[in-house]
């Protein structure tokens, strides 16, 4: 008893300590309550089919104090049971955005979701955004698609992910109106995976005003992006999945685009085995590096915290530093029972993040409704709680105060010229050790069409049996230069 007397005394004072420091210039957080998705699984944890009910969109007061207080922002316009996800706080302070979908009970066993008809509209996230005091909520998103992370962008667009880029060969402002048009049109899928018990549904990165309208893909890629934020010059991190002409489980790697759909271009983790996925990126404040969560494969966004210097390279251990090494990179390295997540950043090394101990995290186990807590974690010092509510997991934690503008990157995309764009390889001989310059005197340029139906390896095609259809465009002649 005196031991623990004397153990609880210490504890005391090293809280006081840390939430003493002056990174923690805030006494409020946003935050959500929300039980995770009943499906385990990196691409479907963001289907409305498969959301849990409860929740909702919450202020934390106090946070520093003996007795801190919540309020929640979304139980006057959101009667109906449904699911929460991802708020973003606009560079001001003062508006939220997020996705909200409801939650039918019986919808996850239905048979057939690939026919719309048997799926509501309000089944599926959608965009929301209201004032900072609850009031003022509108729908930004509409349509049979799930719509959600969305991120205040400079210029005063948002950026978000969404599935209606559907079957459309060439993706655009085109396409995205004919979305519009059209509110059930399908979709393109995962080629590795689903059925239409389980259709696994492609969403990637678009943009639209601050009224939802002017839908604009920026990505054409037939395969999952996730998790988009908006770096310090004005950029957008994201995760995206390329699986072409290789095996489909370790490339969820860490990419950068500018807000217009131009220059998109790898960060981090292209030929990178470990982690499985570099998810939830974001920029720190003051500093050239990122931090990130090491995520699984089957499983949803969770595992270990890493800071990447982008500045080192772009593949294997250089570039990182692991802040949690206790807790292993999950599934490549193993199933841990501690999780991190929502890493948001004060400094390199302090952050504000979810944690809980969850067994049932990996695919075909269901993760309990109250495993995630809301602290603040120091890679040195460790964590002290923030938040947690025993009944139901609290996650996404956000600073309540205005953050930095980053600069409006013109955008240099013609939409209402010719529909058709410009690459450049500058060497094709870089990379490659037994090929010498002058070798290589074509090159033959293949297009990727997105899979248009659900099922699983149908038709196999490739030594995996999951390689996507191909179609040849033509062939370039290469320079002496190699370019």
């Amino acid at each position: 008893e005196d031991t623990q007397a004397f153990y609880l005394e210490a504890r005391s004072l090293q809280r006081q300590v840390a939430l003493a420091t002056p990174l923690l210039d805030f006494d409020a957080l946003l935050f959500t309550k929300r039980v995770p998705g009943s499906y385990s699984h990196m691409s479907d944890q963001y289907y409305g089919w498969w959301s849990r009910p409860g929740g909702g969109i919450y202020i934390l007061r106090g946070l520093k104090g003996l007795t801190p207080t919540t309020e929640c922002l979304t139980d006057a316009a959101f009667k109906a049971p449904g699911s929460f996800l991802r708020p973003a706080l606009s560079f001001d302070g003062s508006k939220v955005v997020f996705a909200w979908c409801k939650h039918y009970p019986e919808l996850a066993m239905e048979k057939d979701k690939l026919n719309k008809a048997n799926v509501p509209e309000d089944a599926f996230y959608h965009v929301f955004e209201m004032n900072l005091d609850g009031s003022g909520v509108r729908q930004l998103t509409h349509g049979k698609y799930d719509n959600f992370d969305a991120r205040y962008l400079p210029d005063g667009r948002l950026v978000f992910l969404s599935t209606r880029r559907g079957q459309a060969i060439q993706v655009g402002k085109q396409s995205a109106q004919a979305s519009v048009a059209k509110n059930d049109l399908p979709d393109c899928y995962v080629r590795c995976g689903g059925d239409a018990t389980r259709p696994v549904a492609v969403y990637t990165l678009h943009t639209m005003d601050a009224n939802g309208g002017d839908l604009t893909p920026i990505s054409p890629f037939e395969m999952f992006e996730w998790e988009p934020s908006v770096a310090h010059d004005g950029t957008i991190l994201y995760s995206r999945w390329d699986y072409v002409d290789r095996d489909n489980m370790p490339y969820m790697s860490l990419w950068a685009i500018n807000p217009d759909g131009v220059n998109a271009r790898l960060l981090y983790g292209n030929y990178t085995k470990a982690p499985h996925c570099t998810f939830e990126p974001r920029a720190i404040a003051g500093s050239d590096k990122i931090i990130f969560t090491a995520s699984g494969h089957h499983s949803q966004t969770m595992g270990s915290l890493v800071l990447l210097d982008p500045s080192v390279g772009t593949e294997g251990d250089a570039p990182v530093t692991r802040l949690t090494p206790e807790t292993a990179f999950p599934e490549i390295e193993g199933w841990p029972r501690a999780f991190y997540a929502n890493p948001w950043p004060l400094s390199e090394r302090t952050h504000l993040v979810a944690w809980g101990i969850e067994d049932e995290m990996r695919e075909g186990r269901q993760r309990p409704k109250n495993g995630m807590g809301v602290y603040l974690f120091n890679a040195d010092t460790g964590r002290e709680l923030l938040y947690r509510d025993p009944e139901i997991s609290s996650m996404y934690p956000i600073p309540l105060k205005a953050q930095p503008r980053p600069p409006v990157l013109a955008s240099t995309v013609k939409w209402d010229g010719p529909q058709e764009g410009r690459f450049l390889v500058a060497d094709v001989t870089r990379g490659l050790k037994t090929v010498q310059r002058g070798d290589i005197k074509a090159l033959r340029i293949v297009a990727l069409p997105a899979k248009t139906q659900p099922w699983m390896n149908q038709p196999p095609l490739g030594l995996t049996r999951d390689d996507p259809g191909k179609a040849v465009l033509g062939t370039v002649p290469v320079e002496a230069d190699g370019s």
